[in-house]
């Protein structure tokens, strides 16, 4: 038998599988808690900061927007602005705060959180609906080990046709408000 890479459409109802993206979706919730707190006492406006990383890799609070920063005594000393990104001096008591408010994905059994192939690396689209966790991977990936496709069979993956990807996608973003996980 061939080694296949894993699917770019596939769902899981595995407790497992879904706990992991609920836990992940908790401490993503969590971490934007506490990056609009802290962007809300800098600068008056909760959606100042910027983050580095991926939703479901991992990600961190690495600055507050040039413009939100206007008119604000900000305490400590600050990088010169970068494309629109004012980043705290190591020495400033805020980047401290700053490091701190961070996560790391729980790992999603039997797939994994980061794939790479055809000179690419993401995490691809993960979203939970209706206790189905559904994954789409938009590049080439390189073919699983034997070891990587019994860890996907054990933990319920199956390969579905990108239809029902995305109708379970709209309805997903059609329960969420169109908001984007």
């Amino acid at each position: 038998m061939t080694n296949q890479p894993f699917p770019a459409y596939a769902k899981s109802a595995h407790p497992d599988v879904v706990e992991a993206v609920e836990e992940t979706y908790h401490r993503h919730k969590t971490f934007l808690d506490k990056a609009r707190q802290l962007c809300e006492e800098l600068v008056s406006d909760p959606s100042a900061g910027y983050y580095h990383g991926w939703y479901f890799a991992d990600c961190r609070m690495t600055g507050i927007s040039t413009q939100a920063a206007e008119g604000h005594a900000l305490p400590g000393q600050w990088k010169k602005p970068t494309r629109g990104v004012l980043k705290p001096f190591k020495n400033n008591p805020i980047a401290e705060r700053m490091a701190a408010i961070q996560y790391k994905a729980k790992e999603i059994p039997g797939r994994g959180n980061v794939f790479m192939g055809d000179g690419y690396m993401g995490t691809g689209q993960i979203f939970l609906h209706n206790e189905v966790v559904y994954s789409h991977i938009n590049f080439g990936l390189d073919p699983m080990t034997d070891k990587e496709q019994a860890s996907a069979a054990e933990f319920g993956w199956t390969e579905i046709l990108a239809s029902e990807w995305h109708s379970a996608r709209e309805a997903f973003q059609s329960l969420k408000g169109g908001e984007q996980q």
